[in-house]
């Protein structure tokens, strides 16, 4: 069973992004399933994205002196 992309790790993310790139290198499947790998290559990359900048954010705060900064929720364009 595989998780929701929302409740992949950072982690778990970059080592599904590695399987797909292995599967789209080989070469061996159809034009369909490469597209649908791409697609989902493409938003794990995003939840990816999401996750560093959030990471970012948080050392950013944790670094900065004003006790009274608060994480916001981080929207990425076009979504």
């Amino acid at each position: 069973m595989t998780k929701n992309n929302a409740d992949l790790s950072f982690e778990e993310s970059l080592s599904t992004l590695e399987a797909i790139v292995s599967e789209l290198e080989k070469g061996d499947i159809s034009l369909d399933d490469a597209l649908k790998q791409f697609e989902h290559g493409i938003t794990l990359v995003r939840h990816s994205q999401s996750k560093l900048d959030q990471a970012q954010q948080r050392v950013s705060i944790l670094l900065n002196e004003k006790p009274d900064d608060k994480l916001v929720p981080f929207e990425n364009e076009g979504e």
